[in-house]
């Protein structure tokens, strides 16, 4: 395709992956364009249902990339023949003078980029929720909308989307196309966005995979970030009871944020978690272990031959018994199972009070846990066995500094 002279060329990009549900309303929105200027681009994930096939009815151009979606808008961008770039989602739907209004503000403010409200089609509760929401935001224009067209020049000269993140990465760009001195403008042409019929499921995969994106975008612009996203969820909250007349709606619209918080929670701390699992202080911890092998080896020999000596004591629902310290603990707690055994059980005073020892308070954090008189006790007693049997394998291994004869 050749690009055509005079009137800026758009270049469309519809990122996908299995949007057959919606590719179709949506590529023919862009066919039914005021402006025909202009090229789609679909640049697919390779999909897995009939979202190929039925892009192909529309004669588009197919691209195909294996990474998430800001990768595949900047591969687009690159390969577009446009002047300017208009992102748009496989869900979304042009209304037909969008591309016409946007060429025209560019075209007579000199704007670089211009910002075309959403408006929400909802299905369901859930959905509805999430588009009354929407509209009780639309006043924080700043956080809420950033450009989907711009001028491929300035797209480029900021290098486009950050291709580590999957959610903010429109609210990045702006920020840098701002600190770049491109001028952002506004149309009132929308761009519809079907919501579908959203579940709770699908609610809580959607805001941990985006919160897993969270700390690359706090790292990058904290500051910013933390303002956007502390307006947004305040101003949610705060016309929440106005917005919701009905109760159950709120009650469905409570527990949907209930949910995406935490989600979204979750995604940031598994993305945390795994930073640090790649980090160089795991990497010097991981060299540790593997010269420590043996001596890891050692001990798990030891626990594995302690669990073997006490399996019938431990896996048998009898109480200990015999006329050693364990038979005596275990008849101290038949007397007592509020902890008056502490003033009864010294393995060496038979059932004289004495003061409290750290043994005392150790035994108490078992009872805790277990919330059994017997599992409290057969548990102390085979910690004790390892505290002894690891005791001696240390004290050999530091005469003959040999694991094997230590064992």
């Amino acid at each position: 395709m050749e690009r055509p002279g005079e009137d800026p060329f758009v270049s469309i990009v519809v990122p996908t992956y299995n949007s057959q549900k919606t590719i179709a309303k949506c590529l023919q929105s862009i066919k039914d364009q005021t402006y025909k200027k202009v090229e789609a681009i679909v640049v697919d994930r390779y999909s897995t249902d009939n979202t190929m096939k039925i892009a192909k009815q529309f004669g588009v151009r197919l691209l195909f990339v294996t990474q998430e979606r800001s990768t595949a808008k900047n591969y687009a961008a690159r390969q577009a023949f446009g002047d300017f770039l208009l992102f748009v989602d496989s869900d979304m739907l042009l209304a037909p003078e969008t591309v016409e209004e946007c060429v025209d503000k560019c075209t007579e403010t000199g704007a670089d980029a211009i910002a075309i409200p959403l408006k929400s089609i909802s299905q369901g509760r859930l959905s509805e929720c999430r588009k009354i929401e929407r509209e009780s935001l639309s006043d924080l224009t700043e956080f809420m909308e950033a450009p989907r067209f711009i001028r491929k020049s300035a797209f480029l000269r900021v290098e486009g989307f950050d291709e580590k993140l999957v959610c903010g990465e429109d609210f990045d760009l702006t920020q840098r196309l701002r600190k770049a001195g491109h001028k952002i403008g506004n149309v009132y042409s929308e761009i519809f966005h079907f919501e579908g019929a959203a579940s709770f499921y699908e609610i809580f995969r959607k805001a941990y995979y985006y919160g897993r994106t969270i700390p690359a975008l706090m790292k990058k612009e904290s500051k910013e970030t933390a303002r956007r996203y502390a307006n947004i969820r305040f101003e949610s909250v705060r016309t929440a009871g106005v917005m919701f007349r009905r109760v159950s709606f709120l009650l469905s619209f409570v527990t949907m944020k209930i949910l995406e918080l935490m989600a979204y929670a979750t995604g940031i701390f598994a993305q945390l978690f795994s930073q640090s699992v790649r980090s160089d202080r795991m990497k010097t911890l991981k060299t540790k272990l593997v010269a420590s092998r043996s001596a890891i080896l050692g001990f798990g020999v030891l626990g594995l031959v302690s669990v073997v000596i006490f399996r019938n004591f431990l896996f048998s629902p009898e109480w200990p018994g015999g006329g050693d310290v364990s038979g005596f603990v275990s008849r101290a707690y038949l007397y007592g199972k509020d902890f008056r055994w502490l003033y009864m059980w010294r393995g060496y005073s038979f059932g004289f009070v004495e003061g409290l020892s750290s043994m005392d308070f150790f035994l108490m954090v078992l009872y805790w846990i277990f919330k059994s008189p017997s599992w409290t006790v057969k548990v102390f007693m085979f910690l004790s066995y390892l505290a002894a049997a690891f005791s001696m394998y240390v004290f050999s291994y530091r005469y003959t500094h040999r694991h094997v004869a230590a064992l």
